[in-house]
């Protein structure tokens, strides 16, 4: 059975704060778990342990990291036309805002993407 890391304050545990749910890993122990955390945690900076800020259940080292990138499925989501990923990076391209795919690297105008061209 998997462990559960517990929600840290009661307005949390009430759904009161939106949070997410996934699978985690330590970096220290390879221990693999469910974890919750506040939406906007950052939780896949690992070049610095200070931002690593999921708490291992097995060694209690503070370098947990989600395994898999957070996607929404409840609200609109754009994909990569040439690849159908969904993770982008946001760039300037000569002064335009650009959205590049980190899968693929193509690239796109962002104001033409919010503007639906």
């Amino acid at each position: 059975m998997a462990d559960i890391l517990a929600f840290p304050s009661k307005k949390q545990a009430a759904g009161e704060i939106p949070a997410m749910l996934g699978e985690a890993v330590c970096l220290a122990c390879c221990h693999i778990w469910q974890a919750v955390a506040p939406i906007g945690t950052p939780v896949h900076d690992i070049g610095s342990d200070e931002r690593c800020t999921l708490e291992c259940p097995s060694c209690t080292s503070k370098k947990g990291v989600m395994r898999h990138f957070i996607q929404y499925t409840d609200i609109p989501s754009w994909h990569c036309s040439q690849c159908r990923g969904f993770l982008f990076s946001a760039i300037l391209v000569k002064d335009v805002p650009t959205l590049a795919c980190a899968s693929c690297g193509h690239l796109i105008n962002a104001l033409d993407l919010f503007n639906g061209c």
